[in-house]
């Protein structure tokens, strides 16, 4: 997360203490589902693993991201259905959401990823998990490693300004 590269800078600007950040975030992390951490690397997670989305069809070949990359890497590090850690790997596809805090979910336009975060905010306010959604325009996937860019300061503040709020 972007929180963790600049930390300092924006425990400055947005005064907000670094280690407030990090308990929030670590805290937030404890309570995501009942279920029980894998105790070995269960793969690397998407939010919809099955990569069908209108967005996956949509973006092949944008930078830093897109779904050739998904379709490349899902067969590597991809976890058994079976498995009761699968929804960490794929949690649109969880049973409940019962149990889970509010959600930050921020979309890039231009990213293969994009309809699954939608589709994940739904289902959460469908389970009547208080979500905010922030709708990037004009982003692909990663857009925030332009630190100093407008769009990444602005939703640096929605991060924050959420975190803010789950204190």
């Amino acid at each position: 997360m972007i929180v963790y590269r600049e930390l300092f800078s924006i425990e400055r600007d947005l005064s907000i203490s670094a280690k407030t950040l990090y308990a929030v975030s670590n805290n937030l992390g404890k309570h995501y589902h009942k279920a029980k951490l894998p105790k070995k690397n269960g793969g690397y997670p998407f939010l919809d693993a099955r990569n069908e989305s209108d967005s996956c069809k949509r973006f092949t070949d944008t930078p830093m991201w897109n779904s050739s990359l998904s379709d490349r890497i899902g067969p590597m590090t991809r976890v058994d259905k079976k498995d009761p850690n699968y929804i960490w790997y794929s949690p649109v596809e969880a049973d409940s959401f019962e149990g889970l805090p509010p959600a930050y979910i921020e979309t890039a336009e231009f990213d293969c990823l994009h309809d699954d975060g939608i589709l994940y905010a739904q289902l959460l306010r469908n389970a009547g998990i208080d979500v905010t959604l922030n709708e990037t325009k004009g982003t692909m996937h990663g857009f925030d490693i332009a630190t100093k860019a407008p769009t990444t300061l602005a939703a640096m503040s929605q991060r924050i300004a959420f975190m803010k709020r789950m204190i």
